[in-house]
């Protein structure tokens, strides 16, 4: 990374494992980041690590009204 470059943290996601169920909670991208990919790409981490540890299911909450999430996930 250059001297000038800045680092930011843009998204994130909050999960958690019951058994062998993928719980994700949340997932954010920063408005100034969205739609480019990113939150497809920190749920598919998030997916690929609960593969990882054991989980062979996951759920995912998402509020009737969030249109946006509900596209990421389908």
């Amino acid at each position: 990374m250059a001297e000038t470059e800045e680092r930011r943290i843009v998204g994130m996601v909050i999960s958690w494992t019951i058994l062998d169920e993928l719980h994700i909670a949340t997932i954010a991208v920063h408005p100034d980041y969205r739609r480019r990919g990113i939150g497809e790409r920190i749920l598919a981490e998030a997916l690929h690590d609960g593969y990882q540890a054991g989980t062979r299911h996951a759920l995912l909450e998402v509020r009737a009204g969030n249109e946006a999430a509900q596209n990421l996930y389908r």
